[in-house]
């Protein structure tokens, strides 16, 4: 009996984990194939969820996902659930798009006649980090990634983006201004009640960064 019950306790999968990832150029080309290959290695299943920027936190907190891609050092300070997995994935700079036809300095930030397209999440790490910007009109949009677009179609001048230091700087900036406010880690976390499996993604990812196999576009 002893040896039925080890044996339908080993044969028992572990649950499948829901990871979400924001609509980005560089997290859905670059750090979400990286991860998903991480809990591939570590034999995890998990399946990967797109979600809006501002959702990720409160579907953790609702247990309706367990983790994010990747996130900046900013937004996980603030939630002590949320547990950093392995060494950092990449330094994100957090910019101030422009279009051409404006001046585009961080005296902008503070100017009440000026309206900035942003996320949710990133009116608050900007108003935090610099108090004058509460003076500013916002603008939300909870789609990172759109932000260039926005822009180059003429409907905003300003908005504000994340790019990694190191990876390809989407094509769609190009036509852009750009200002670096600040720069950031940015990690793959797991929620802390998943801490013994984030010890198994942890050395995965970091094999990964150090020798990147082909397939992955740093």
């Amino acid at each position: 009996m002893s040896l039925l019950c080890l044996k339908v306790f080993s044969s028992e999968k572990e649950p499948q984990l829901r990871i979400s990832y924001i609509e980005h150029p560089s997290v859905q080309q670059t750090a979400l194939p990286l991860v998903k290959l991480a809990y591939k290695n570590a034999g995890i299943d998990a399946k990967f969820i797109r979600l809006p920027d501002f959702r990720f936190v409160n579907e953790i907190h609702h247990e309706n996902i367990d983790g994010d891609v990747v996130q900046i050092d900013f937004i996980i300070d603030k939630h002590s659930e949320l547990k950093r997995v392995g060494p950092p994935i990449s330094e994100v700079e957090f910019l101030l798009i422009c279009s051409k036809k404006v001046e585009c300095k961080k005296t902008v930030l503070g100017d009440k006649d000026i309206a900035i397209v942003t996320t949710d999440i990133g009116r608050r790490a900007i108003k935090t980090l610099f108090p004058q910007a509460a003076n500013n009109r916002y603008f939300i949009v909870n789609h990172l990634g759109r932000m260039p677009k926005i822009l180059a179609t003429g409907h905003a001048d300003y908005a504000f983006y994340i790019v990694s230091s190191s990876w390809s700087r989407p094509a769609e900036l190009t036509s852009l201004q750009q200002i670096t406010l600040f720069k950031s880690k940015a990690y793959h976390i797991l929620h802390e009640r998943h801490e013994e499996l984030a010890e198994r993604i942890a050395p995965e990812i970091e094999a990964l960064l150090a020798n990147p196999p082909s397939e992955l576009k740093f």
